[in-house]
């Protein structure tokens, strides 16, 4: 079959001319679950009393290979700091309070004659037109392999007792083309009565990804990848998962081989962390986030190699974020809506910072110009449907870090956050102008 993009070149139509001359970049989107914002990472946040999390930069050479390579934003927020609502965000460019499937809930109040839907994760699910309008919906329409890899959770009523097959179904009826090693809900600990055989697989999710990133390399198809590690969720046991669980242990099944990848292997990401920090005198949970969050890293290199081993490191973007912070997850604080963001790529300025105000509501946008290079930020204009959320390509693209001000971000005012009918926003006048962060404001409302 002709990749779709090929046969648009073959009849020349205007729109495309662009993929005619060279092929769109790739995007590999990179999110772990419940990961910490690490105090080596100068854009932290101010910590909360005791939150602060200390993982030396050496364990994650891959995540910092990021950030040295690439543009760091020293202001990137989460519309919806909890597991699904910032998922919901990021995929479809819209609060979750705009979710189709929240507004079937009868439980809305009314705050000052304002409406507000509850933000919750039962609320925050993909369902009617939800569903088509979102970013790997777009992507695969103008000819990406979109693949989706990792946590999902934006199925309603999603339970373990599900087959397998019906939540691949659910993801791949949501614009992926293909929904490999997938996990739709957060995994309890072993130890609170875990009753399954598997836990998290980092090397099941590098390999089937690989495979397909492969696949699409092939037949000269760009491809986005949405890779959500299921570690270091603050609830799960990651040093069990590692010494405890077969790696051909997954929730599709046993797997037949183990699964090849270039990860380094399962007791190396322990003996790291412990040769470098005093097990005994570490507390057992920031531990088990300092094993996830290097496993995590090990799982991130893996795809990279991969990716230079297809002949395509120089024309993929990687995107690394947090689903949100962790010291105050679910709250409106800076340590729960502020995460990391960090860009490589093609045209992407190397070692470079921006204080451009962001949101992940802006992710589906940027993916969108960066993917057809439409050459405008505007919301909706590329993406065919209405988004709360702006492009910030010409961010990481701009020598400066900076935007021009006559530029929908840089005349955006504030950024919105929100949780049950909590609402919080963050104002900063200084995107086009360079200046410090230091001059937002944050306001309850």
């Amino acid at each position: 079959m002709i990749p779709f993009i090929l046969l648009l070149c073959i009849i020349l139509n205007p729109s495309f001319l662009k993929f005619c001359q060279a092929r769109a970049p790739n995007i590999v989107f990179f999110m772990p679950d419940d990961m910490h914002f690490l105090d080596a990472w100068g854009e932290r946040p101010p910590p909360a009393s005791g939150s602060a999390f200390d993982l030396d930069s050496g364990l994650i050479p891959n995540m910092q290979r990021v950030r040295s390579n690439g543009t760091i934003f020293t202001s990137a927020y989460v519309a919806g700091p909890k597991c699904a609502p910032s998922r919901f965000n990021v995929m479809t460019g819209r609060y979750c309070s705009r979710a189709a499937y929240g507004a079937t809930f009868s439980d809305s109040t009314t705050q000052d004659g304002v409406l507000r839907r509850p933000v919750t994760v039962p609320r925050c699910k993909l369902s009617d037109t939800d569903n088509s309008n979102n970013i790997q919906t777009y992507l695969s329409s103008i000819g990406y392999n979109t693949i989706h890899s990792g946590k999902w959770h934006l199925t309603a009523k999603s339970k373990w007792t599900k087959a397998y097959s019906e939540i691949t179904t659910a993801v791949t009826d949501s614009g992926f083309t293909y929904a490999e090693s997938v996990y739709h809900a957060n995994m309890e600990d072993a130890a609170d009565g875990w009753a399954y055989n598997f836990s998290h697989n980092m090397e099941w999710m590098v390999n089937t990804s690989l495979t397909r990133m492969q696949e699409a390399s092939i037949t000269d198809t760009p491809f986005y990848l949405y890779f959500a590690p299921t570690a270091p969720h603050q609830n799960a046991n990651n040093e069990a998962a590692l010494l405890n669980y077969s790696v051909r242990a997954t929730p599709s099944g046993t797997l037949s081989a183990e699964p090849a990848t270039t990860m380094p292997s399962r007791q190396s990401v322990i003996d790291r962390v412990d040769s470098h920090y005093d097990a005994s005198a570490s507390d057992s949970s920031v531990r088990d986030s300092r094993i996830g969050t290097v496993w995590c890293d090990d799982a991130l290199g893996a795809l990279i190699d991969g990716v230079e081993a297809l002949g395509q490191l120089d024309n993929t973007i990687f995107v690394v974020t947090m689903d949100h912070g962790q010291s105050a997850k679910n709250t409106l604080f800076e340590g729960g809506t502020r995460v990391v963001l960090m860009v490589m790529g093609p045209t992407v300025q190397a070692n470079a910072t921006t204080n451009v105000s962001v949101s992940n509501i802006d992710l589906a946008p940027t993916f969108a110009q960066a993917a057809t290079e439409v050459g405008t930020s505007s919301s909706s204009s590329a993406l065919g449907f209405a988004v709360d959320g702006i492009s910030w390509w010409s961010a990481v693209s701009s020598s400066s870090g900076t935007v021009a001000a006559s530029e929908e971000l840089a005349q955006r005012k504030c950024i919105i956050s929100e949780i049950d009918t909590d609402r919080a926003m963050v104002c900063n006048h200084t995107a086009s102008s360079g200046a410090s962060a230091d001059a937002e404001t944050l306001k309850y409302i």
